[in-house]
């Protein structure tokens, strides 16, 4: 009789309730919370990285570059300033990515790449080598005269020298960053560990010197 009493009373009994609703309710909370805060540090970075190589580009454009002995250098020190401007905000991205093709980089977990092409118009960057289609066939065939955009005295499908340049040149900067999310919570919804950046500008050269027009080539 006593045990059936207590029974009863045990099942009218909620004063754990709250506990466990809490328990419940905990996780996907913090989830949310953290995602959120993910988020957040993902726009944050973007949002220097791109300021940081928008500054980086302009100062590459300029002809001042006193104390350094090629251009090479100068554009190392130059991407060291915009490094250093993003790795407050994920200091674990110290090493630099694997070169992969275009102006991109491989993802791999915590670096960041730097990559200039310089152009000779705007219109080079998305497009080949302008050429005269002799037969109207739409391909450009041997012997068909075209514009050497890049001075490699070929014909080239996609334009474009890697560097800086020089004056009057079309600069395509672009960085790289690849970063682990800073919780780890990506994992739980199947998203990948790292997140991948990519921040481009693109300039004009300061016009410190004479530019001379692409040779036009008919081999």
């Amino acid at each position: 009789m006593m045990v059936k009493k207590r029974l009863k009373s045990l099942i009218r009994n909620n004063s754990g309730a709250t506990v466990i609703e809490f328990a419940m309710v905990t996780v996907p909370m913090m989830g949310m919370i953290l995602s959120s805060l993910d988020l957040a540090h993902g726009y944050y970075v973007n949002s220097l990285i791109q300021g940081a190589v928008d500054k980086g580009g302009r100062d590459s454009s300029l002809q001042n570059k006193a104390g350094y002995a090629s251009q090479a250098d100068y554009d190392a020190a130059i991407d060291a300033i915009v490094k250093a401007a993003v790795l407050p905000a994920v200091p674990f991205a110290t090493g630099t990515c694997a070169p992969a093709s275009g102006q991109t980089a491989a993802v791999t977990s915590n670096c960041m790449s730097f990559a200039r092409k310089s152009f000779y118009t705007f219109a080079n960057i998305s497009r080949s080598e302008q050429f005269t289609d002799t037969n109207h066939n739409g391909v450009r065939n041997t012997g068909e005269c075209y514009v050497d955009d890049d001075a490699d005295r070929q014909w080239d499908a996609a334009t474009g020298n890697t560097g800086q340049g020089g004056a009057n040149s079309i600069v395509v900067y672009t960085v790289t960053i690849n970063y682990d999310h800073i919780f780890p919570v990506a994992s739980f919804f199947g998203a990948p560990k790292s997140r991948q950046t990519i921040a481009q500008t693109i300039l004009r050269n300061q016009p410190y010197a004479t530019s001379s027009a692409p040779s036009v080539i008919c081999t």
